[in-house]
C-alpha cells in the first residue's frame, strides 16, 4: 500500500514537471502564428522578425555551454524553477511590446526580451533531462522518450490556445494566459519535487569530470546532423510559414494557426508510440524512419512550387508527415548518442544522459540560429520557401548518407 502512495506521489510530481516543460515549448510555439504578422504590420522586416526569433536562440547556445559546468546536486532545481519563473514573465512582456508604437523602441524592446527567453530556455533545456529523468529513475528511459511527446503537446496548444485566445482578446491576452499559468506550474513544481539526489551528483559540478571530446568525435557528429537538419529546417518553417500561407493562399492569423496545431497535435500522439518502441530497443529502425519521414516533407513542401499542388489543403500533408518526424528523430537521436557515450570513454549513466542532453541542447541552438537567420532572414527573401525546402532537402540527403555511413 505503502509503495503504491509513493508511486503515485512520483507520477503526480512526474505529470506536473512534464506539464510545465511542456509550457516551455508552448512559450516557443505560440508567437510563430501571431508575432511575424502583427510585427510585419508595425513595418517590421522579414529579416528582423527572423532575427528576433533567432535571438533567443543565441542566448540558449551560450547558456548550453557554460551551463553544465554549474550543475551539480543543489542547483539542478533551483536554476530549472527560477529559468522557468523568470520565462513566464518574459512571456507576458512579449504580448505588452506590441503596445509601442516607434518601430525602432519596439526592435529593440524585444531584443531584450528574446535575450532574456532565451537564457531561461538554454537553462530549463540543460536541467531538464536530469531533473525530470530523476523524478522515476525506474522508468528513466521511457520518461525521456516522452519528453519529445511533451513538447509535440506544448508546440500544438501553442497556436491552438493562441489562436482561441487571439479571437477572444486580441494579440495581448494569449500571452499573458500563457505567462500565467506558466508562472503557477513552476512555483507548484519547485515547491513539491524532491531535490535532485544521485551519487554521481556531488558537490563539484559533473560536467567538470565529463569527457567532452571523445575518441569517436566524428562518428558521433556525423550521427548528429540529421538532427541538425531537422532544427534547421523547422526553425525556418516556425519563422516563415505564416508570411508564406498568407502571401500564397490569404491565410491569415485566425486560420493558419490550424497549421501549427496539427504539426503539434501529430507530435503529440507519434511521441507516446516512439516511447514504447524505443525502450523495445527499436531505437536505429526508428532512427534510419524518422529521417526518411523529414526527407519525405522536404519533397513534399518542395512540390508547392508546382501549380497542380498549390493548395493550401496539401500543406496539412508535408506537416503531419514533419510529425511524425520530429519526436521520433529527437528521443532516437538523443538514445543512438547516450549508447555511443556509454561505449567510448563515459561509463556513468549520469555522465553519458547529461552530454547527450547537453549537446543535443547546443546543436538545437546552433540549428535554430541557421534556420532563422541564415535560411529565413536571407535566403527566403532571395528564393522563397519552396526553393529553401530543397536546399535543406539536399542537405537531409547527404547527412543521411554520412549518418548511415557512420553505423556501418
Amino acid at each position: 500500500m505503502k509503495a503504491d502512495s509513493i508511486n503515485c506521489s512520483l507520477l503526480a510530481v512526474l505529470t506536473i514537471n512534464l506539464i510545465l516543460f511542456g509550457c516551455e515549448e508552448l512559450n516557443a510555439s505560440l508567437p510563430a502564428p501571431l508575432f511575424p504578422l502583427a510585427a510585419s504590420r508595425k513595418g517590421v522586416s522579414t529579416t528582423w522578425i527572423a532575427a528576433l526569433f533567432g535571438l533567443a536562440d543565441v542566448s540558449i547556445l551560450i547558456v548550453s555551454l557554460i551551463l553544465p559546468f554549474l550543475i551539480c546536486e543543489n542547483r539542478v532545481n533551483q536554476i530549472y524553477y527560477f529559468a522557468m519563473a523568470i520565462a513566464a514573465c518574459s512571456m507576458i512582456s512579449f504580448g505588452l511590446l506590441i503596445k509601442i508604437e516607434n518601430v525602432r523602441i519596439y526592435i529593440a524592446s524585444n531584443i531584450l526580451n528574446r535575450i532574456i527567453t532565451g537564457l531561461c530556455a538554454g537553462a530549463v533545456y540543460s536541467c531538464a533531462v536530469p531533473l525530470i529523468s530523476n523524478i522515476h529513475s525506474e522508468k528513466s528511459a521511457l520518461v525521456i522518450s516522452l519528453i519529445p511527446g511533451i513538447q509535440g503537446i506544448g508546440y500544438a496548444l501553442g497556436p491552438l490556445v493562441g489562436g482561441i485566445l487571439y479571437k477572444i482578446g486580441g494579440f495581448i491576452f494569449p500571452f499573458i494566459f500563457v505567462g500565467a499559468m506558466e508562472l503557477i506550474f513552476s512555483i507548484t513544481s519547485a515547491i513539491i519535487t524532491p531535490s535532485l539526489k544521485s551519487s554521481n551528483y556531488e558537490k563539484e559540478a559533473i560536467a567538470k569530470n565529463t569527457k567532452w571530446f571523445s575518441k569517436n568525435l566524428v562518428k558521433e557528429t556525423c550521427l548528429i546532423l540529421p538532427y541538425f537538419n531537422l532544427v534547421t529546417y523547422n526553425a525556418f518553417r516556425t519563422a516563415t510559414l505564416a508570411l508564406f500561407l498568407k502571401n500564397q493562399f490569404s491565410v491569415i492569423e485566425d486560420r493558419n494557426y490550424m497549421f501549427f496545431a496539427v504539426l503539434g497535435f501529430c507530435n503529440a500522439a507519434v511521441s507516446p508510440i516512439s516511447g514504447f518502441l524505443l525502450s523495445k530497443r527499436y531505437v536505429i529502425s526508428l532512427f534510419w524512419i524518422s529521417q526518411l519521414c523529414l526527407t519525405i516533407t522536404l519533397i513534399e513542401l518542395y512540390l508547392l512550387s508546382f501549380s497542380v499542388f498549390s493548395s493550401q489543403y496539401y500543406v496539412y500533408v508535408p506537416l503531419i508527415v514533419n510529425g511524425v518526424a520530429y519526436p521520433t528523430l529527437t528521443s532516437s537521436t538523443y538514445l543512438v548518442l547516450e549508447n555511443e557515450f556509454r561505449k567510448g570513454d563515459i561509463s556513468s549513466v549520469d555522465e553519458s544522459r547529461l552530454k547527450s542532453a547537453v549537446l543535443i541542447s547546443i546543436v538545437r541552438s546552433i540549428a535554430r540560429l541557421v534556420g532563422q537567420f541564415i535560411v529565413a532572414g536571407i535566403f527566403y527573401d532571395k528564393y522563397g520557401f519552396c526553393n529553401c525546402c530543397l536546399g535543406l532537402l539536399v542537405l537531409n540527403v547527404t547527412f543521411l548518407v554520412f549518418s548511415l555511413a557512420s553505423l556501418c
